[in-house]
């Protein structure tokens, strides 16, 4: 619950996937609720890939320009007290390193780094509900079988195979939140 007005909608899927209608409650929070919001970016630019064929040349400026915009943009709205940018750039955008940002944002992860994760990646706390997380990659991306796929830098492209396990799924991303 945050401070000011919460609204809440629920609805259900039957087995034969028809939805239910809306049930909706709204709640007003106390004003003891209120806390400073936070804008979480984090810009991922890939040049460098394990497997140079993939390599790109704009990538790594595209996410640095993004970011500065954005924080610009966001400081010049005051929406948010702190504008956090973390930049994941060539090498250091593994799918692990990607995974555990993401974690880190969701709460899953407050631990000791993991080897090998920038230490950027310490400043990375769980989003609350007054914050918003700003997600940009700039890299390649690739959709197999109607499933989109982000790709790493360490992405493996030896067979299809290969490349669905490796890289990074949406889905899989969407599920670790």
């Amino acid at each position: 619950i945050v401070a000011g007005e919460n609204r809440f909608t629920a609805y259900a899927f039957n087995r034969d996937n028809i939805k239910s209608s809306d049930a909706r409650a709204t709640l007003t929070g106390a004003d003891s609720l209120k806390r400073p919001a936070t804008a979480w970016v984090l810009a991922f630019g890939i040049n460098r890939y394990a497997n140079p064929a993939f390599n790109l040349s704009y990538s790594v400026a595209d996410a640095q320009a993004f970011s500065d915009q954005l924080k610009t943009n966001q400081a010049a709205l005051g929406l948010y007290q702190n504008i956090n940018v973390v930049a994941v750039k060539d090498q250091e955008a593994t799918k692990a390193n990607l995974l555990a940002a993401l974690r880190r944002l969701a709460g899953t992860d407050s631990g000791p780094l993991p080897k090998g994760a920038p230490k950027t990646f310490a400043e990375l706390k769980p989003a609350q509900p007054e914050d918003a997380v700003f997600i940009f990659f700039a890299g390649h991306g690739i959709q197999l079988g109607g499933q989109n796929f982000l790709l790493p830098t360490d992405v493996s492209v030896d067979s299809e195979r290969a490349l669905r396990y490796s890289s990074l799924d949406i889905q899989e991303v969407v599920a670790e939140m």
